[in-house]
């Protein structure tokens, strides 16, 4: 599905979108939260030094209580089939038909909410930073991520942003509806700006983007990648801002997807070269591409990075916890600036040459002793700082550049005023032709 792009001044309106798609993830909780606790939390290691778990004695009563709850459960389906059936039949499709109505009314294939906070003009310098936050339900973020549920750490996530104060947030794994609504409520004093809900998705996943902005926007679009399949909906956003068109993306994940990925980056290349304005175009993502390995084939003719550096920006030692399954740490994330090069069709894509990126700095999600019960993710963060305005052509320099020959040229004719004045006066075309000599 390609949405448009449309003017913020357009997007007015109650948010019944955002309305039902919340009540919706209310009524379908229990069922996340009660395959989590049977499928994983059961299930999962003991030691109480790692994720959610409580010390030993209260982590076996806990344990005792989800299996006592499991056994009563299926004593009253057994005893009272037909009832209990339809109790949770009636509460799961009436959240499937809330979903399904929210999505409908998004209409552009995203949920904007707007805040009142203030607008902050793009400056000479911008920041963009970008997490992949690993905020799952139903449990997944033990075997995914090695990491614990989101509401033990959107706090710490929170305070680094209020922090550090990015102009522009691209998140990765927002699935939760819940987490979502918890990060407009804890940010939505200072940007004015979330679009989320990215990839409707009925009965499979959405995309799980966000984009966040304290900037003015001039539009915003979301697009499907053509080779999704119904249980993922993985997007790429474009936010426009000025000079500036930043794509926040998550690329499909697999050892074996290379060629699945390697379509999803030909799609947004094409995409950028599909637009008339030339603009400093940005790409903030998870490709899920080992940057110097496959990537070179897939990202680098393409793209610049803004992380040169060789330290992996995420960890699989942590999931490997849970899993016992050795995984290497990869190198997959960057925010990265689009090269000006020409494609095979002979279409040059409509971006700046000059490489913006001035600074990239890691924002650490976890360290070396791989705590699965204090890690922020098990991606690390970054924050990007951007040059806005061309230096060599900007309206700024071009005017000052003026000034400073008018100046020059003001001086040069007052040295020939005195030079004129100073000659004598009996003779004038003697005055001229020295003057002008």
């Amino acid at each position: 599905m390609t949405t448009e792009a449309i003017s913020v001044s357009e997007l007015s309106g109650a948010d019944y979108d955002r309305t039902l798609l919340y009540a919706s993830s209310i009524l379908l909780e229990p069922f996340c939260k009660t395959y989590e606790l049977v499928r994983y939390r059961l299930l999962g290691p003991l030691d109480s030094e790692k994720f959610n778990n409580y010390p030993i004695v209260q982590e076996i009563a806990f344990r005792a209580l989800i299996a006592t709850g499991t056994s009563i459960a299926l004593c009253l389906l057994i005893l009272y089939p037909i009832s209990f059936t339809a109790i949770v039949l009636g509460v799961a499709i009436e959240g499937k038909i809330l979903r399904a109505i929210g999505f409908a009314l998004q209409g552009k294939g995203y949920t904007h909410v707007q805040t009142k906070a203030p607008k902050i003009p793009v400056g000479p310098k911008t920041t963009i930073a970008m997490q992949n936050f690993c905020g799952m339900a139903g449990g997944m973020h033990y075997d995914r991520g090695g990491v614990t549920d989101w509401r033990s750490r959107v706090d710490d996530f929170v305070e680094t942003i209020l922090e550090k104060k990015p102009h522009v947030i691209i998140l990765q794994e927002i699935y939760d509806t819940a987490l979502a609504e918890t990060l407009v409520e804890k940010l939505g004093h200072v940007y004015p700006h979330f679009f989320m809900h990215l990839g409707a998705n009925l009965m499979g996943s959405v995309g799980g983007m966000m984009v966040i902005t304290d900037h003015p926007v001039d539009s915003f679009t979301n697009i499907s990648f053509k080779n999704n399949d119904w249980t993922l909906n993985r997007t790429f956003a474009v936010l426009e801002i000025e000079n500036i068109r930043i794509i926040g993306t998550h690329l499909i994940h697999g050892k074996d997807a290379d060629e699945i990925r390697k379509t999803q980056v030909d799609q947004i290349i094409h995409f950028i070269a599909d637009q008339k304005a030339e603009k400093l175009t940005l790409i903030g993502a998870d490709f899920n591409v080992e940057r110097d390995k496959e990537g070179l084939n897939i990202l680098t003719p393409y793209l610049e990075h803004g992380y040169k550096g060789m330290q992996p920006t995420c960890t699989n030692k942590m999931s490997e916890q849970w899993t016992k399954i050795e995984e290497p740490d990869e190198l997959i994330d960057n925010i990265s600036q689009v090269k000006a090069v020409r494609l095979a069709d002979g279409r040059k894509l409509p971006v700046v040459k000059r490489f913006r990126i001035d600074k990239l700095e890691i924002i650490p999600a976890f360290d070396g002793t791989y705590n699965t019960k204090t890690a922020l993710s098990d991606h690390h963060g970054m924050i990007a700082t951007i040059s806005t305005k061309n230096k060599r052509f900007s309206s700024d320099h071009i005017h000052a550049s003026a000034k400073r020959v008018a100046g020059q040229l003001t001086q040069a004719k007052r040295a020939r005023w005195k030079k004129w004045r100073a000659l004598p006066t009996s003779d004038d075309t003697y005055h001229t032709k020295t003057a002008r000599a």
